[in-house]
């Protein structure tokens, strides 16, 4: 089929002097094709007059004053960061940088990705130099954190000494096995907030909820249970009472549902860092996936939070009605503080954790949860 070509060749359009185009043969309009380009009033473009085709006979002279093809892909400056250098530069042509993703292999990132709160440059580095620089803040916390493991390690040095070296008769009645127990599981849950520095991966992605759920739940176990086994010994007196190993066996076995419902959300949703848009950008970062998606993650985590809520407001509940039983060391009035701070705390925190847009604010609400929780217990015990 020459009919793509014959409607070329038989196009024509009138020029100035004269007809100029194609004949349905292919010959020329006019005796030859002239001052189409020309420089200085030379002819650069010419038809041989005697041959039926078009023919080159000289070079076309462009406005440069050269023969050299032009760069007809003009494209706007460019203004990036870059990585490595830990500053913004510009790509004069606008093609010579390739712009990549955000993650740990980015070099070259688009200037808006600069400051915006989200760790997208391998070094941090595109968060340094911010009037809210995630960098800083992990500085600063990890000297916070260094301080608060540093008294908490005291604690439990001076716990143990008096209840295995010196055996302090008070110390025993106390009980002095729980006491340790909630002083390591306040260790961990401080330590976990290193779950939440540098860029998510998906192994941070997964240790986080175990992290700070199971600490955080073996902590509220350990807080319920003391005034739990006041109230039922004044309950049934003729029962044996709770020892302090049992108590710490209760705490454990209260987190148990805690943990079957952990490996069930690693299973349907498990935790990834992926690449989704916010606040108008792309950034990686931590959520549910596997093939339920992230609405089993997220009811699952609902889940966990009403079973906690349910067991904190029971315990609420039975050290108001143990707060007047006569038994050494009775604690409930301090564990009934606990409790409220807790409650308090997520009452206020999750519901601002997802409300929020700022990344550097959710980091820095997340953080102070899991810090503020622990140190105010391990304080009034």
């Amino acid at each position: 089929d020459n009919s793509d070509i014959f409607r070329v060749y038989n196009y024509r359009f009138d020029g100035l002097n004269y007809t100029r185009g194609f004949k349905p043969v292919g010959t020329f309009y006019g005796d030859r094709l002239r001052e189409l380009v020309s420089n200085n009033d030379t002819d650069m473009l010419r038809a041989n007059d005697t041959a039926s085709v078009f023919e080159m006979e000289d070079n076309i002279v462009f406005f440069d004053g050269t023969t050299s093809i032009p760069d007809l892909d003009v494209r706007n400056p460019l203004t990036y960061w870059d990585c490595a250098e830990r500053e913004l530069r510009t790509d004069e042509s606008g093609k010579s940088v390739r712009l990549d993703e955000p993650g740990r292999k980015a070099e070259y990132l688009d200037a808006t990705y600069e400051c915006d709160g989200y760790l997208d440059c391998y070094n941090m580095s595109d968060e340094w130099d911010c009037t809210a620089s995630l960098p800083v803040g992990f500085i600063v916390v990890g000297v916070l954190v260094g301080l608060i493991l540093l008294v908490l390690v005291t604690l439990l040095v001076a716990v143990l000494v008096l209840w295995l070296v010196r055996r302090e008769t008070r110390v025993r009645k106390a009980g002095p096995a729980l006491h340790v127990f909630i002083i390591l599981t306040s260790i961990i849950l401080v330590c976990s907030v290193f779950t939440a520095y540098g860029q998510p991966h998906d192994v941070s992605c997964v240790f986080q909820p175990w992290a700070m759920i199971v600490p955080m739940s073996l902590l509220i176990g350990a807080i319920c249970v003391r005034p739990v086994a006041i109230y039922h010994h004044f309950r049934f007196p003729t029962h044996t009472e709770l020892s302090d190993w049992m108590m710490v066996l209760v705490a454990i076995l209260h987190t148990i549902p805690i943990i079957l419902l952990l490996i069930l959300w690693m299973i349907i949703a498990t935790p990834s860092a992926t690449l989704e848009k916010e606040n108008g950008e792309y950034h990686h970062i931590c959520g549910s996936n596997g093939f339920a998606g992230s609405i089993a993650g997220i009811v699952i985590f609902i889940i966990i939070l009403v079973y906690e809520a349910v067991v904190l407001l029971l315990c609420a509940f039975i050290s108001i009605l143990a707060r007047k039983v006569v038994v050494p060391f009775n604690e409930s009035r301090i564990v009934a503080t606990a409790i409220y701070n807790i409650l308090l705390v997520g009452a206020i925190a999750i519901p601002i954790y997802f409300v929020l847009s700022g990344n550097v604010a959710r980091w820095s609400i997340l953080v102070g949860a899991m810090l503020y929780v622990p140190v105010s217990t391990v304080r009034r015990r």
